[in-house]
Formats: structure tokens, C-alpha cells, sequence
């Protein structure tokens, strides 16, 4: 395990293989950088969730959620509360958690606490995980007062860099709703212990980007330190978004929504970044999630192995 964020003299901890997000949401708590995205590697419908804390599970509450969606999904969500040890004064909600643990039971960090849900909170893009933040039991249903996280100190380092636009990928997974790929092509910067898609900014600095383009309203970027406001920022010579505020390491952008995602010349709803631990990373290949424009909107026969040509580029308007 290894810490992802930390509030409170709490650090809340992710498996050593899993991939995480800050910022790659549309949701609120992720808007105030609050909420952390943890994605297990088994990628499974049903595979299991992780303590992110050692403590006592406190809070075991179904959610109500809206109408079916197009795509299989539970009838209920979860929020499971743990009383991290030394801060019994918070709790560490954790949700899309099919609970196998019960009130009174004492967990470490890294047990199973339970599965993988598909929630109808999630789109259809959205892969299974599991999402974490701190608050108060006084208002462990309201993700707007939770605690702002600070990730572990840290330079931004250049891995490698290309002046591509467009990229060779080769598909590792195809289901209906996104087509995930790695390419050797892109590049790649280092923060803490995270690799992940670079990103520069018109002030010359580097960072790593974390969020759905351009399908979201606004993206995100880890960077050593704030951005001010209305720096743009690029990907692949591309202008992604205009910086809206920072917060410590994290920068909020507004997306640009002019951007093209063009998959073998055929345009797609967005890419889907995240930040990935060394351990997911092999032969200096990055991941790309690839979002079609409607659930099963990207071609089935495209298996393991198989290659596209993928290319982000601005209108001709823009």
C-alpha cells in the first residue's frame, strides 16, 4: 500500500497496483479536490475493495440511486464509514462498495472490505473503483464538506517527451463503453510516486494530468506547485484547457471544448487520463482510456494486441 492523500493527520492509502484520480470526475468532491478515485488493477465488476485506513467500521448506509441507465447497474450504492485509529473524531467514507464487513468490526489498511459496484452515479466510460474522502459523522452524507487532501510533496520530472500528435496504441481491453490502449508514443512525466500523460503549461512548467477531455467542464493537472489563473495548458501540442484555480499540487482547468478525440480518423467522445503507479507501467508504455460516443459505440472486433492510430487536435473554430 502507499499513501494517496492525507487531511487531518490521516493518510489514506491505495494498493500498490492500483491507478487513482483526483480530479477526472464531475462530481463535487472532486470539484474541491476532497475526493480521491481509487481504481483496483483487477478492473472487475465485483473484484474486491480495500481499506484505505486501519480503524472500526462505523457507518454501513445504502444510497438511493436514480432511474436503470442503458448499461447494467446495481439497484443501491454504499457508504461505508471507518473511524480511522488516532482520529476518532472523523470518519473515511468510502463508496461503489458492496459492503462485506459490518458496524463494530476493526479493519487494517489493505483488507477487503467488500466489491466493486457499478453504480448509477458512474457513466458508461466509468471502470470499476471505489471512491474515499474524509469528513465528520455529522455530515457523512454530504460530500461537499469534506476535508481538502494534500498528496505527498513532490517535483513534477520529465520521463520522456515526443513531439507526436498522433499515436500508435495497442488495445489491451474492449468493452462497450471504453477501449483501453497503451502506446510508447506518448509522453511522460513523474509526480511522487505516479506516472503519468505530461502536460505544459503557457508558463513553461510541466505537469501530469488527471481528468476526462473533453467531455467534463474542467480537467486537472498535478503540478509541484499553483498555477494562476488562465494559464493554458497542453497535451500532445494541443491546447486541453485554461487554468481556473489551484489548490496545493492540484490545478482545476476549464476544458477546452473545441477539442477533437479522432480514433483511426473517426471522432470520439474523449480520453479518460489518470495517474498510474511504475508497477503498471512497463516498456515505458502509457495507458489511455479511449471513450466512444455512445455505450457500444466503438467496434467489438477490436482485441488484444490490435493497434489504432489516435490523435487529439483543436477545430478548425477554436
Amino acid at each position: 500500500m502507499f499513501c494517496v492523500g492525507s487531511s487531518a493527520g490521516i493518510d489514506m492509502m491505495a494498493p500498490e497496483d492500483a491507478y487513482v484520480s483526483y480530479l477526472n470526475s464531475p462530481y463535487t468532491g472532486h470539484s474541491l479536490r476532497t475526493a480521491i478515485d481509487i481504481y483496483p488493477n483487477h478492473q472487475d465488476w465485483f473484484g474486491p475493495v480495500y481499506s484505505p485506513v486501519a480503524g472500526t467500521i462505523s457507518r454501513v448506509q445504502k444510497i438511493r440511486m436514480g432511474r436503470p441507465k442503458e448499461f447494467p447497474t446495481e439497484k443501491q450504492d454504499y457508504a461505508i464509514g471507518i473511524s480511522p485509529d488516532g482520529r476518532r473524531d472523523y470518519l473515511v467514507r468510502v463508496l461503489h462498495c458492496n459492503p462485506a464487513v459490518s458496524v463494530g468490526e476493526d479493519v487494517v489498511a489493505g483488507e477487503q472490505i467488500g466489491s466493486c459496484i457499478r453504480s448509477r452515479f458512474f457513466n458508461y466510460w466509468t471502470g470499476p473503483h471505489y471512491h474515499v474522502e474524509i469528513l465528520s459523522g455529522e455530515v457523512f452524507l454530504r460530500s461537499t464538506k469534506s476535508l481538502p487532501l494534500t498528496l505527498p510533496e513532490s517535483e513534477v520530472v520529465q520521463v520522456k517527451d515526443t513531439t507526436e500528435q498522433e499515436h500508435i496504441c495497442t488495445v489491451i481491453l474492449n468493452r462497450p463503453g471504453r477501449l483501453e490502449c497503451t502506446s510508447s508514443t506518448m509522453p511522460i512525466a513523474r509526480y511522487g510516486p505516479f506516472l503519468g500523460h505530461m502536460i505544459t503549461t503557457s508558463s513553461g512548467r510541466l505537469g501530469v494530468v488527471d481528468a476526462g477531455i473533453p467531455h467534463y467542464e474542467r480537467g486537472g493537472a498535478v503540478l509541484h506547485d499553483t498555477l494562476g489563473v488562465s494559464e493554458e495548458v497542453f497535451l500532445w501540442n494541443s491546447r486541453i484547457g485554461r487554468t481556473i484555480g489551484s489548490a496545493s499540487s492540484l490545478s482545476l482547468f476549464r476544458t477546452n471544448h473545441d477539442l477533437r478525440v479522432l480514433v483511426n480518423d473517426e471522432p470520439a467522445l474523449g480520453l479518460s487520463l489518470f495517474l498510474y503507479p511504475e508497477e503498471l507501467i512497463t516498456r515505458s508504455e502509457l495507458r489511455v482510456v479511449i471513450i466512444p460516443k455512445t455505450y457500444g459505440g466503438l467496434p467489438q472486433d477490436l482485441g488484444p494486441g490490435e493497434t489504432i492510430m489516435l490523435r487529439v487536435e483543436e477545430s478548425i473554430s477554436s
